[in-house]
């Protein structure tokens, strides 16, 4: 499917799965940004994690950050940061086709109209975080 082109810079038909280092529970490095990315490749399959939704499903964390931007969310790997420059860009579309749909961000205490089924989707809203 073919979109149409934006001329809004904030969008995107994209999405990013950025990769960082993995580290294992004593915190020793496991695998550089760069290896991680090696292995979904070779592996063809991003593993989900279940640490960041409200609930204990596992997702994969996908951003919809344009990707002029993406220098703005990343650092190099010789710098301190979340995220390296690396990782893989999917169409939107095919994430949606395939069941992927946006976070709700909500504070703690507002997660109560949300049902069960759907928490897997809620992210705490931290304001001012990284």
């Amino acid at each position: 499917m073919a979109f149409q082109p934006t001329k809004r810079s904030d969008y995107s038909h994209s999405l990013v799965h950025l990769t960082r280092k993995r580290r294992n529970v004593r915190g020793k490095l496991e695998a550089t940004a760069y290896q991680v990315l090696t292995e979904i490749l070779q592996n063809q399959t991003i593993r989900a994690g279940s640490g960041y939704v409200k609930s204990q499903t596992s997702v994969v964390c996908l951003s919809e950050i344009p990707l002029a931007a993406l220098h703005h969310f990343t650092k190099p790997p010789t710098e301190s940061a979340k995220y390296e420059p690396f990782g893989i860009v999917f169409h939107k579309q095919d994430i949606f086709d395939q069941g992927g749909r946006p976070v709700i961000y909500l504070l703690n205490n507002e997660l109560d109209w949300i049902p069960d089924k759907h928490r897997w989707r809620v992210v705490r809203f931290e304001a001012g975080g990284d």
